[in-house]
């Protein structure tokens, strides 16, 4: 189901005279009103990859039918629905309908033409809101009694379009920056290594020395060496674990290694990893919200 969250504003409406309790502010039912609301972009939620649209449309008193002859006062009513582009256009309608009950259930209906009011015909409700957004179909969603809701198709692409510049802008950021990453992971994978192959090399040549000394100097001689040699490794292992605060496993050993040998390069070269990070994220929730 659609998430949406709706905020009504409605402040500044008189008191009817007469009346001491007042009724919920509605648009007109009149079957013969003709009242055009519009339906625009107010802003995006990069986090939640979601789009706001603002919904104004002309707001009355719908006074008590007892009260004689009270004034209908007029003015502008927003409601803001966190909407995803890739919506249809039946969820939307479902979420119009909950949000006005007394104007009927809506439906949208399309303008061949970029006129609205000329012919128009039903449209399936499985279209998305960004073919409609992008100007692929057009039309307005008009309710039984009297209300049509038109896009400020202008508005609606420019925010579109702001949206896709800030992203491409974004993505070229990142473009620039994963060579230099790319670059400090591969001099990480060589220094990790070279680390292997030393410690390769230090296991194998002690090894070979234990052995080599025993058959010049006696075991009675180096068996205290081997032990103590044994003993290094675990004061080794020991200190590994004070310093990383995790079991000293090879998986865990080579992530911390690794994490210290890029932030001393990313320093070394003026690389800003976080940085890399959260543009990157900026232009992944971008993305969403326009795709």
């Amino acid at each position: 189901m659609l998430n949406i969250f709706k905020t009504l504003h409605r402040r500044g409406f008189p008191r009817p005279a007469g009346s001491s309790i007042l009724q919920r502010c509605h648009l007109a039912t009149d079957s013969n009103a003709n009242h055009a609301g519009t339906i625009s972009i107010a802003r995006h939620s990069p986090e939640e990859r979601r789009l706001w649209l603002r919904i104004t449309v002309p707001a009355t008193f719908n006074h008590q039918p007892h009260l004689p002859s009270i004034p209908r006062q007029t003015k502008p009513e927003t409601c803001l629905l966190n909407v995803s582009i890739n919506d249809t256009l039946s969820e939307l309608l479902t979420i119009l309908r909950e949000e006005y009950p007394d104007l009927g259930a809506p439906r949208f209906v399309e303008h061949p033409s970029n006129t609205p009011g000329g012919p128009s015909s039903p449209l399936s409700n499985g279209h998305t809101l960004g073919q409609l957004f992008r100007g692929k179909i057009h039309g307005s969603f008009q309710f039984p009694r009297g209300l049509a809701l038109n896009l400020d198709e202008g508005q609606i692409l420019a925010s579109l379009r702001d949206i896709e510049a800030r992203h491409r802008a974004l993505e070229g950021a990142v473009t620039q920056m994963e060579s230099t990453h790319a670059g400090i992971a591969r001099s990480v994978e060589r220094v990790i290594l070279a680390i292997k192959w030393t410690g390769l090399a230090y296991i194998s040549g002690q090894l070979g020395a234990i052995i080599f000394l025993t058959q010049q100097l006696g075991w009675d001689l180096m068996e205290p060496v081997s032990y103590l040699a044994s003993l290094s490794g675990g004061i080794f292992s020991a200190t590994i674990y004070v310093l990383m605060k995790r079991d000293p496993e090879y998986t865990n050993i080579g992530t911390w290694v690794r994490g210290i040998l890029r932030k001393r390069i990313s320093r070394r070269r003026g690389f800003d990893e976080k940085q890399y990070e959260t543009i990157k994220a900026q232009a992944e929730s971008l993305k969403g919200v326009i795709s």
